[in-house]
Formats: C-alpha cells, structure tokens, sequence
C-alpha cells in the first residue's frame, strides 16, 4: 500500500470570513468507525503540536505551524456541509481554540477533491484567536525538495481498531505511523508504510506528515484523501492509497 503527500510551498491563496458562534469541544460529534488511523502507534497530543478540528459535523486534524496558526487540509474547511470559521474547536495541548480567520488555496475545488490534480491545492490555514504560548510549533519545510527514501511520520486523531463501535475517544486517538516517500510528483509525492496494517481514513484528513531533516523535525506534507475505503465506507487494513499536498 501507498500514499500520496501534497507539497506545501506555494499553496496557500484564497481568504473566507469567519461567522456566527464558536462550538464547544464537548459538544463535538461522534466519530464514525470509518475514520480512523488503524494500527501504527497512539502518541499523547498533550504536549504536541498535533491538532484536533472539531465542528458539529465532521472532525479533522491538523499541525500547529506557529503560535497562533494550523495548517490542515482544504477540504477540512471547504466542503458540502462546512460550517462558518466560527463553528469550529481547535484543540492542542489539551486546550480550546476559537478560530478568527483562515485561508485556502483558491485552486481547490470540494467536488473534485478525489482528483490528483485538484489535490495537490488541498490545504489550508487557519488563524487562532488567541496564541498557544505553551506548545512549540512544527516549522513547514518549504527550501528543500522532498526526495524519494525520506522517512518520516503521518499523524492524525480518530477512533482506533480498540474503539471501532464506540463513542469519539477524544484527545486519547492520536495515532503516527511511519512511511518512506517512493514518488515526487506535480506537488504530491506517495509513500509505502514500514510497518504492515496501517492505513489512513477520513478522520486523518489535515493531519501532517513530520521527518527530521537535519536535527529539526518539520512538516513535509499534510494527508489529503485516501481510496482505502471499501463499498460500505469502512476502512480497509492493508489496502487503498492515500494523499498528501
């Protein structure tokens, strides 16, 4: 199995308004069993940058890229049923965030998003109201080219193989698994898995993609879709692809 990650540099454009009242974490949905990362490792978010995206909804992931700024996927924020900025919870280190304002890349189009063409535009920026003071952000590698044998690790929050049929586990969901880039191209680069049994799902999608270049771990990618879903719409261990910008 493989998936596709989508380059960062150069793809942010495109502002929305942020409206109406902000959700409270507790009132967050429930998330189906399709959206998960199943097997891989369960890592503590509380002292990460990880971030948990929550709206009435859907959830989604997401990085902490400065004091006051996630970066997370275009289709996080822009899709059939997305609801005003004002809606959404952030959540890192444990702590709630309302969002101000946000950007995505003006060449994404929701109804397209299965396309590789129209996924390597799949990303986004969003502001918080107020800085986080007590987490250190990821920095986004954008100088270097990423290159096929890069490893690194995709992150993401959802329910697990331990939880497929129960109520959202919350904060206690985040997952990593670690991959190997196999292809670069048109700003979206695929991976193997190291390990067997692994597989990204909707829950993931905004999730970052973090290597060590140097002695510094960076972002190299944010999880854009996956095909792994089988014809129920649940998850398929072992199968599928996914993306990345």
């Amino acid at each position: 199995m493989y998936r596709r990650i989508i380059l960062i540099s150069g793809l942010l454009s495109c502002c929305f308004a942020a409206l109406g009242e902000p959700l409270s974490f507790a009132e967050t949905p429930q998330s189906p069993a399709r959206e998960q990362l199943l097997g891989g490792d369960f890592v503590d978010p509380s002292g990460s940058a990880l971030a948990f995206i929550a709206t009435r909804s859907y959830t989604c992931s997401g990085v902490l890229v400065g004091t006051r700024h996630v970066l997370t996927a275009a289709h996080c924020v822009s899709n059939e049923i997305s609801p005003p900025l004002s809606e959404f919870v952030i959540v890192v280190g444990g702590r709630e965030y309302s969002v101000s304002r946000g950007w995505y890349n003006g060449g994404f189009n929701w109804r397209l998003a299965a396309l590789p063409a129209n996924t390597r535009y799949d990303i986004a920026l969003l502001e918080l109201s107020l800085p986080v003071l007590d987490i250190a952000p990821i920095p986004v590698m954008f100088d270097l080219p990423v290159k096929p044998g890069w490893n690194g690790a995709v992150l993401g929050f959802g329910t697990n193989e331990l939880s497929l049929f129960q109520a959202f586990q919350g904060l206690g969901a985040a997952k990593a698994g670690e991959i190997v880039v196999s292809q670069v191209l048109n700003g979206i680069f695929s991976s193997h898995y190291l390990s067997s049994g692994v597989v990204i799902c909707a829950g993931d999608s905004g999730g970052p993609v973090v290597s060590v270049v140097g002695r510094q771990p960076m972002v190299i990618g944010i999880n854009s879709s996956s095909n792994s879903f089988d014809d129920y719409g649940v998850c398929e261990i072992g199968g599928g692809s996914s993306n990345y910008v």
